[in-house]
């Protein structure tokens, strides 16, 4: 059964982007301490990603408690792993199936004195993270009180507003047509 222990190819590279464009991408970024690393199974059909604990100093997009788990669901990058544990981090972190990161999302440690030839930032995570603190601010502590990480609202957004503009949109539009349509027989 040689087939079966074949893996898919992957690339491991990233695009560089700006610092504005990992935030946007982000569903919520965070600074914090690499506590522990689960290894995943990277060998099945549908791969078990590595599981990284973080203790969480800030958030700098979104909220959530002092500790979480994310997976890092590209991990032939230098992201989070083995030997990062108790190192400092920024992470990006996208709901797409679950919170997860990766280095191309822009997740590194601080402490990583490795960094690539090409610019602005794969992987220099601290020149990153100077410009993201310009970009957001300081951002805000962890907040116990929740149970998960949570994306930011939409500040502003009507949600009451767009919900009754949503449902009587249509039916004024049928009720409308339902009287020209008496008007014309």
């Amino acid at each position: 059964m040689l087939w079966a222990s074949i893996r898919p190819a992957r690339a491991c590279q990233c695009v560089p982007h700006s610092a504005a464009e990992y935030v946007d991408r982000a569903d919520v970024v965070l600074v914090g301490k690499l506590l522990s690393f689960g290894p995943g199974n990277h060998t099945k059909d549908e791969p078990i990603f590595d599981t990284a604990t973080m203790k969480v100093e800030r958030y700098l997009k979104g909220s959530g408690p002092s500790e979480v788990i994310v997976a890092d669901d590209f991990p032939c990058l230098p992201g989070l792993g083995p030997s990062a544990i108790g190192q400092r981090h920024i992470v990006f972190i996208d709901f797409v199936h679950g919170p997860e990161t990766n280095a191309c999302l822009g997740t590194g440690s601080l402490e990583n004195p490795f960094v690539a030839p090409f610019d602005p930032y794969p992987f220099a995570p601290a020149a990153l993270l100077s410009d993201v603190l310009g970009q957001v601010g300081v951002g805000t502590p962890p907040d116990d009180s929740l149970s998960e990480m949570r994306p930011p609202e939409a500040a502003g957004f009507p949600r009451l507003s767009a919900a009754i503009a949503a449902t009587l949109g249509p039916l004024v539009f049928l009720a409308g047509a339902a009287f020209v349509w008496r008007r014309r027989n």
